[in-house]
């Protein structure tokens, strides 16, 4: 007789993420495919047990025994969660990692987003899986820049900017929100498609709390009222008043009096709270922040002193030693507990941990800068979804590990 138990006993063993430093980047820096056959072997040997497993004789080994070994097993193995950045208009190139881990079916169902990912987040989680494709290949046109009634100018901005406090209408931001991702709230989203939808949203007020959103935390609230939160970045836009449904199916205010602004103000990458509340222990991050993105480097598992070439690397240096030093200094000045809540919660933007296990990020031209609070063109749109597919790929090798099993 075959031994089942023994076998079952082996998996708990073995089944992890990282064994024996499988996942280690520097296994994948010099090549990216091949050459790790060994690994390979061994993936594919812990699969056909798993089927097996799950496939043996049910009166030696019942049913109720393999559901409680298979639970156990996706519990202590843990989950995978893309997790999507702000970055204004940059955030176009958020869909460039959503179509290239679609196209490898490696998109994890877990995704999360804060400001602009929110937004491209919730329109991939409001669909159902097998129509991802239809979504990217239909024309997108991104016009949350804009005012109601007219085109502002330069100065009509300013000027809107002085008398108003913002500047853009957030009656637009609203329609686009709706018409991309419906009416439906995170409940009925997971109950339809099955994704995890997460979004980020900041207190308004010095007190108010800052949430992260999902259909565990906040079941009933509207998804783009959430996404519209999100999205709303002091000066551009007001802050929101999320709403819900109540039992009757009324459309409410969820908070009464609190109001909500963006979510990569408290937490970019809310890493922590995804693995309390859905077993997470792995991260893939598509970093868009405009101001993070010259402090990533190209390749992130690059030494800075290469013991084996006894190279230094002096530009890897100076990034890491300035990033890190005016990290530290806003750490300080904020347990020096001198200025109230409502400023230091903006020294999160500084402190917050901008990476993941797997950091993927465009290289944005200067233009894109120039233009990080306008409505990007169609051909602007297709380019940044070519640009981060192009991106993704180095770092796909490693990612297919992290999603095993899963």
């Amino acid at each position: 007789m075959k031994d089942i138990r023994g076998l079952v006993h082996y998996i708990r063993i073995n089944l992890m993420k990282n064994l024996y430093s499988t996942l280690s980047p520097e296994l994948y820096h010099m090549c990216h495919n091949g050459t790790k056959y060994l690994i390979h072997e061994y993936q594919d040997e812990m699969i056909k047990s798993l089927e097996y497993v799950s496939n043996f004789n049910e009166r030696i080994f019942p049913l109720d025994k393999k559901l409680e070994f298979f639970s156990e097993a996706r519990h202590f193995y843990g989950r995978t969660a893309l997790l999507l950045s702000g970055g204004a208009s940059l955030g176009i190139f958020l869909i460039g990692i959503i179509k290239t881990l679609y196209e490898q079916k490696l998109l994890p169902r877990i995704i999360c987003g804060s400001s602009a990912g929110s937004m491209i987040a919730a329109m991939v989680c409001t669909q159902l899986y097998e129509d991802v494709p239809a979504l990217i290949e239909r024309e997108l046109k991104f016009g949350v820049y804009e005012f109601k009634y007219k085109e502002l100018s330069l100065l009509r901005k300013l000027f809107r900017l002085i008398t108003r406090g913002v500047i853009f209408d957030l009656e637009v931001l609203k329609e686009f929100a709706i018409e991309h991702t419906g009416t439906m709230t995170f409940q009925e989203a997971f109950d339809k498609t099955g994704w995890i939808l997460n979004v980020t949203v900041t207190g308004y007020k010095e007190h108010d709390n800052s949430r992260l959103l999902n259909y565990l935390t906040s079941p009933n609230v509207l998804i783009w009222s959430a996404v519209c939160a999100s999205c709303c970045v002091p000066g551009l836009f007001d802050p929101v008043e999320l709403l819900c449904k109540n039992e009757y199916g009324h459309i409410v205010p969820y908070s009464l009096k609190n109001k909500f602004i963006d979510g990569s103000i408290s937490a970019d990458l809310p890493m922590q709270r995804l693995s309390e509340l859905f077993n997470v222990n792995m991260f893939i991050v598509s970093q868009t922040n405009p101001w993070v993105i010259p402090f990533l480097d190209i390749e992130d598992v690059v030494e800075i002193y290469n013991k084996e070439r006894k190279m230094f690397n002096l530009w890897k240096f100076i990034k890491s030693f300035i990033f890190g030093e005016i990290k530290h200094r806003f750490l300080q000045i904020k347990s020096l507990g001198i200025f109230p809540n409502i400023v230091t919660r903006w020294f999160n933007l500084i402190t917050q941990d901008y990476r993941g296990h797997v950091t993927i990020f465009p290289l944005p031209k200067v233009m894109d800068y120039l233009k990080l609070i306008s409505n990007p063109e169609k051909s602007h749109i297709l380019e940044s979804i070519e640009h981060t597919s192009r991106k993704t790929y180095p770092s796909m090798y490693i990612s297919k590990y992290y999603f095993k099993y899963i």
